[in-house]
């Protein structure tokens, strides 16, 4: 006896509807953040989402971050790995708060890594671009400051926040090594005193002496974003 169409195709429907309703069920409300371990020194998190291994194909991958500091409710991540390969700025003579690698940082990488409300979650914060934080290297110059989502450490935060102990600018992401970059190193935030130059971290694991400058416009290095979470924000309550 056949089957009418009609009542075939009706009969379809409804499998998938259950299907779907059954999948549903299964999976559950979305995980909430282990706040704990974003209140933990040295601890690994995920944190937003980033095309990482080369294959664009099948989206983005997680951010690893590693937890540096943490101050009242508010953690200081870096992450774990370099996530890009690019030029400080477009032209010489420029400070931190006028470079095309910040304004990336603040537009570019932020909206791409990041849903509104994990955009939502991370402080502005006032970033000193004085001369200490060139943590006592010779020819780092001073600036004013800038008010930052996402920024680079400087060589004196590196060094007070034992970035190094914790395993940080020691790998790429496979994107950032496909991108082709000749240069090693990982970018600070620091300026040199001729505006041309710029501070870079070349030698993983080991922070006394390993700052060298590196021309701000012809030479791509690594990028490691930080940023600074708030663990009251709605994020972190879900």
């Amino acid at each position: 006896m056949k089957m009418r169409y009609p009542a075939f195709l009706a009969a379809l429907v409804l499998l998938v509807v259950l299907l779907t309703a059954c999948a549903n069920q299964s999976a559950g409300p979305a995980a909430k953040p282990d706040v704990s371990s974003f209140r933990t020194v040295g601890a690994t998190v995920r944190f937003g989402s980033y095309e990482q291994d080369g294959k664009s194909g099948n989206g983005k991958e997680g951010i690893d971050w590693v937890v540096v500091a943490v101050k009242s409710d508010k953690a200081l991540l870096v992450s774990k790995v370099g996530l890009e390969a690019r030029i400080y700025n477009a032209a010489p003579f420029s400070v931190w708060k006028d470079t095309t690698l910040r304004l990336w940082l603040n537009t570019g990488f932020l909206n791409s890594a990041f849903t509104q409300q994990e955009k939502a979650a991370i402080a502005t914060t006032r970033v000193d671009n004085g001369a200490s934080q060139g943590g006592g290297l010779y020819g780092v110059t001073s600036s004013a400051s800038s008010e930052d989502q996402v920024f680079l450490l400087s060589y004196a935060e590196l060094n007070s926040y034992r970035a190094n102990k914790h395993g940080l600018y020691s790998s790429v992401s496979v994107s950032a090594k496909n991108q082709g970059t000749v240069e090693k190193g990982f970018w600070m935030r620091n300026q040199g005193m001729d505006g041309d130059r710029d501070e870079i971290l070349r030698t993983a694991g080991v922070v006394e002496g390993t700052g060298i400058w590196s021309d701000i416009v012809t030479s791509e290095h690594y990028v490691c974003p930080a940023i600074w979470v708030d663990l009251n924000s709605a994020y972190f309550a879900n």
